[in-house]
């Protein structure tokens, strides 16, 4: 009984631990509202892996699938088998994100992981001022980000991995490049059932410049009237640079049953800090309910998710996770992934 009850003084910390930092942002002022939306390649922000988004993004120290590569690239380096995923994310107004990773792990040598993010707007009807009913043309947008990580348990309970990465942003006839990296790591502590503290930085990267022929335009000048050919300029606008920082635990856990809390601090160069939580509930590594919640953000707050594991055969593994994510006046979000162990 006193096990269980310092068990859940636990997880009340590890759900608080940034709250105070959190709240202490969320003052109003114009210094911590300065560079909100300076940030390009804003779809790096969305999560990835329906058992993170169910557990409200708390997913840093938590990291122990193919979804790390996203979340905390030092995580993947703590599991010793061979793991895919692929996951789809229902986004808004008919939008989709999809992302792809695979990691390999060599003995005495560390893992190596293979990842892409894609986002695509779906047809979008092009509208202009002198046609604001529309002029008959449809464009997309679309964005790729494709990486490449190598992580290596530096001792029995570290790991440490960077992501180099390749950004691209595109919107019709325009184009913006980049190049960045991402750095995590967990150690998993040999205290308070082997708590787990998660570090990452990731989108450190070059500023992003849009270019491209979407930019030409022609003006006439002079009295003769002869047409002179233009292009618009534009400015250089910084990736989503984002620090995570996070704890994650067991409550109980036994050979039926496990109870797993999660809390993250997220900060960005582009809004105020952000706590996460979340919790799952494991029975017989076979049924899996989540879920958690949102502080400080502006119009999400609970997500909620369940997964399912089914007995591996021959070494081959397969798990399907689903989530959903409130975003009050906009609706729902669904998320699905598909893991491959092998």
């Amino acid at each position: 009984m006193r096990t269980l009850f310092k068990n859940i003084v636990l997880a009340i910390f590890i759900l608080c631990l940034a709250m105070p930092s959190a709240k202490a942002q969320d003052n109003g002022s114009r210094e911590s509202l300065e560079h909100v939306g300076t940030s390009m390649a804003n779809y790096l922000k969305i999560g990835v892996g329906a058992r993170a988004s169910a557990m409200g993004g708390a997913y840093v120290a938590l990291s122990d699938d193919i979804t790390s590569l996203y979340w905390n690239p030092g995580g993947i380096g703590m599991v010793d088998h061979n793991e895919a995923v692929l996951h789809f994310t229902d986004w808004f107004m008919d939008s989709q994100i999809y992302f792809f990773g695979a990691s390999y792990h060599i003995d005495r040598v560390g893992t190596i992981g293979l990842s892409l993010n894609s986002f695509d707007s779906g047809a979008i009807e092009e509208t202009t001022v002198e046609e604001p009913e529309g002029t008959g043309r449809t464009f997309r947008a679309a964005n790729h980000t494709i990486g490449l990580t190598y992580t290596r348990r530096l001792i029995n309970r570290f790991s440490f991995g960077i992501t180099l990465k390749y950004v691209e942003e595109r919107l019709d006839r325009t184009q913006a490049r980049a190049l960045a990296i991402d750095i995590g790591s967990v150690y998993r502590t040999n205290f308070l059932n082997d708590m787990r503290i998660g570090f990452a930085m990731t989108n450190l990267g070059q500023r992003m410049n849009i270019s491209g022929s979407g930019l030409d335009f022609r003006v006439t000048r002079g009295q003769e009237g002869k047409p002179i050919q233009a292009s618009y300029l534009t400015s250089d606008w910084d990736l989503p640079l984002m620090f995570r920082f996070g704890l994650a635990t067991e409550i109980f856990e036994n050979d039926n049953y496990r109870l797993t809390v999660s809390g993250d601090v997220l900060d960005s160069r582009d809004f105020r800090y952000r706590l996460q939580t979340g919790a799952e509930f494991a029975f017989q590594d076979l049924i899996y309910l989540r879920g958690g919640y949102q502080f400080n953000y502006d119009i999400s707050d609970f997500s909620l998710g369940v997964g399912l594991e089914l007995p591996s055969y021959q070494n081959l593994g397969l798990r399907f996770d689903y989530s959903y994510e409130n975003y009050m006046y906009f609706g729902g979000i669904q998320k699905i992934s598909v893991f491959i162990t092998y």
